[in-house]
């Protein structure tokens, strides 16, 4: 994956995770404490004359929080069916361990915290779609029947454009297992159509129609999935 389409995974990942966290605000100010903070027309503006309560960041609190580096690992071990031991895995996140999140404050994430996010989720769907070890976990996620489902892929042998054909079902494989239900029927489309869009943007950028290329593809729509809000937060 060239350096332009890694950008597109981790600006599509770190936007949703971003997203995830504004939408959980709830405005915390002493006259009401119970308003909902979803945008800056909904907060209360009821200040009653005093000038000294606090505004903006200050004000706000967040209703949930962000699991920490340990949860992060467990969660992604749990969800892609790879042992939170694997030796690849481990390397990776004992590489990042450091800039991972380490309490569950949604406040105090920061972008390093994402970018590391993203690379121990990379590493996962890494031997999810491509490892020696992932061939279990990616048969019974990608080539195992669904009745009325989406289609099935084997990844021993699709290629750029068999899977560009089939990115719909890709997408829909990888949600339905990582996200598990929790959008709303429009929210699950539009993440949907965006994130098929991403892939046939990453598989427009790959010169050959073979397997390499295809799992290249896929792991850049499965990061971007697992490296979420949908994920990440509690």
């Amino acid at each position: 994956m060239n350096k332009k389409n890694l950008q597109k995974v981790v600006a599509l990942a770190m936007g949703t995770l971003m997203l995830g966290v504004f939408t959980h605000c709830v405005s915390e100010s002493p006259t009401n404490s119970g308003s909902t903070f979803r945008n800056p027309s909904s907060s209360n503006s009821n200040t009653g004359g005093n000038t000294s309560l606090p505004t903006g960041v200050a004000a706000v609190t967040i209703s949930t929080g962000v699991k920490n580096h340990e949860q992060i690992l467990h969660t992604m071990a749990s969800l892609t069916g790879i042992p939170s031991n694997n030796t690849a895995v481990l390397a990776v996140y004992n590489q990042v361990a450091a800039t991972l999140p380490t309490t569950n404050d949604a406040k105090a994430l920061l972008a390093p915290n994402n970018v590391a996010i993203v690379q121990l989720g990379a590493e996962f769907c890494n031997q999810l779609l491509i490892g020696a070890n992932g061939g279990g976990a990616r048969t019974a996620l990608y080539n195992t029947a669904i009745p009325g489902g989406p289609a099935m892929l084997n990844f021993a042998t699709l290629t750029r454009d068999q899977l560009s054909a089939n990115a719909l079902a890709f997408v829909q494989r990888t949600v339905d297992t990582f996200w598990g239900g929790m959008l709303s029927e429009e929210d699950l489309n539009t993440a949907e159509t965006e994130l098929t869009d991403l892939l046939l943007a990453l598989a427009s950028e790959e010169a050959n129609n073979n397997n390499a290329a295809a799992l290249k593809i896929a792991k850049g729509v499965c990061t971007a999935v697992i490296a979420s809000a949908n994920v990440i937060l509690l």
